[in-house]
């Protein structure tokens, strides 16, 4: 449980104290969690996802390196620098440097990120290793078609210089990069929209393994529905709220009727 103190937030468990801003962010970052664990696709202690430290640009939030993604409590997560200081957080779980390296060259980059999520779901990874990568099949595919960007496999995201590649990929407005035979990386504003970028990213990459496992040759869909659909997904051209925030919610309530200890 937690308890208000003046603007404050401390936790009974640490004692630490928090702004109403970053516990926000601390909980909707912890649901992010617990939902990639409860539609499966987590991967043991592995993975990572983050957000920027509200007022501390050059901070962010990350998942302790030994939770299960269904344990994971707001209070848990660790507050590091860009270059993986730990500044914050349980002392008996380091921060994944595979992690530090990611999440930290893509913020260092791009001050217009403040959630990045990455992940290795089967479906992901599966697409992420076809010689195509994501094609044009199916709505879920073209939610955020101008988006997508791809990085080469370099081996374990161990090398500081690869962030510089990383980078180069993902330029200055790409939202989504696919790293060849590995995973996938979404980038929003928000938790929210970060969030919504995975879940589309993958339905669409669970359409395209079902459909390449039939018989029948998939349909594609036209240059015109790509350029079409994303500029549909839009807000101000159909979608009236923050991208992913109603559907954060919608989850959130459900891990509450679940179970609730991500709010701690």
């Amino acid at each position: 449980m937690t308890a208000v103190m003046s603007n404050l937030r401390r936790t009974a468990k640490t004692g630490r104290k928090f702004s109403d801003e970053e516990w926000q962010l601390r909980v909707q970052l912890a649901a992010v969690y617990r939902a990639f664990s409860l539609y499966g696709w987590d991967e043991l202690i592995y993975n990572h996802k983050s957000v920027r430290v509200p007022g501390r640009p050059d901070q962010f939030l990350l998942n302790p390196w030994g939770l299960r993604f269904d344990e994971i409590k707001a209070s848990d997560l660790l507050t590091v620098d860009l270059a993986g200081n730990l500044v914050d957080g349980p002392s008996e779980y380091g921060a994944n440097k595979a992690g530090v390296i990611l999440h930290g060259g893509i913020m260092e980059a791009r001050p217009d990120v403040h959630c990045i999520i990455h992940n290795h779901s089967i479906a992901g990874a599966a697409v992420a290793s076809q010689e195509d990568g994501l094609l044009p099949l199916s709505v879920h595919s073209l939610m955020n078609w101008d988006m997508i960007a791809y990085h080469d496999f370099e081996g374990l995201v161990l090398d500081g210089g690869e962030k510089v590649r990383m980078n180069a990929a993902l330029g200055k407005d790409k939202k989504i990069l696919i790293l060849r035979n590995h995973g996938m990386v979404t980038c929003g504003a928000t938790v929210a929209e970060a969030f919504m970028l995975s879940y589309w990213l993958e339905r669409a990459c669970q359409i395209q393994l079902a459909a390449l496992s039939g018989s029948a040759r998939p349909r594609l869909l036209s240059r015109e529905m790509q350029e079409l659909v994303p500029s549909q997904n839009k807000p101000g051209a159909g979608i009236d709220w923050e991208p992913g925030k109603r559907e954060l919610e919608a989850v959130m309530r459900k891990l509450d009727a679940i179970d609730p200890s991500y709010r701690e």
